[in-house]
């Protein structure tokens, strides 16, 4: 004789059918999507009914471990988003930073030698990544008013439809300082800019990229924004 207490069991087919101590009845218990278990007539059995109502209220119920199995494996899912948004985010922290770098300005060459110097080049990078990344700001705060004037860009409007342009047309910007001149109340800094052009000199537009050089002198000069490019030769 089995001495297996009343209960519901697994039947070996997905299924929980009850036990009555004795024997095997013909209430079976199948988990639906919605957690609901019925007998073969789409009935709760009676015996049940007052489980399953405390199960409705939010109350550990019989039909528990039915879903369990469900519910155990959204550990799994979670687990799956965690390490995706891990790989989003590093990506997004080595990548990107590597993107800007091959699109933004590379200043490399002769070291500045105090503060000011420092902040002459770093006014010129400024400049040039301002016109690579259509940053206005950028533009404003490393050029003075009367170069802006010169220029020709009066607002940030003017100055970002040209510099789209300027953007489009080149790849791979880097800059070389040759040579850092400070004299009086001015800093001249020497350059030489290298880039691929998408424009040949005669300004028609070509399929690969051609090789350009270009030599500037940036004199720079001390406002209360700090060192700004005054004028370009």
């Amino acid at each position: 004789m089995s001495t297996k207490p009343p209960g519901w069991y697994d039947d070996g087919h997905g299924a929980l059918r009850w036990w009555d101590g004795a024997a095997w009845t013909s209430h079976v218990a199948v988990p639906e999507e919605d957690a609901e278990i019925a007998d073969d007539d789409g009935e709760l059995p009676p015996e049940l009914a007052e489980i399953a109502d405390e199960d409705d209220e939010g109350q550990p119920g019989a039909f528990t471990s039915a879903t369990d199995g469900r519910r155990s494996k959204m550990w799994v899912l979670w687990a799956t988003l965690g390490v995706v948004l891990l790989g989003i985010v590093v990506a997004i922290a080595v990548v990107v930073p590597l993107l800007f770098l091959n699109h933004a300005t590379s200043v490399s060459g002769v070291a500045p030698e105090n503060d000011d110097e420092r902040a002459a080049v770093e006014a010129v990078g400024q400049y040039t990544t301002a016109w690579l990344e259509q940053d206005c700001d950028a533009f404003t705060a490393s050029t003075s008013e009367r170069l802006r004037e010169e220029q020709r860009i009066p607002d940030c409007e003017s100055f970002e439809e040209w510099a789209q342009i300027f953007g489009d047309s080149v790849v791979d910007y880097s800059v070389t300082v040759t040579d850092i001149d400070r004299r009086g109340d001015t800093i001249a800094v020497k350059t030489v800019e290298r880039y691929g052009s998408y424009l040949d000199a005669d300004g028609v537009v070509v399929d690969e990229p051609a090789p350009m050089r270009d030599i500037y002198t940036y004199v720079l000069v001390e406002t209360d924004e700090g060192w700004q490019i005054d004028s370009l030769r």
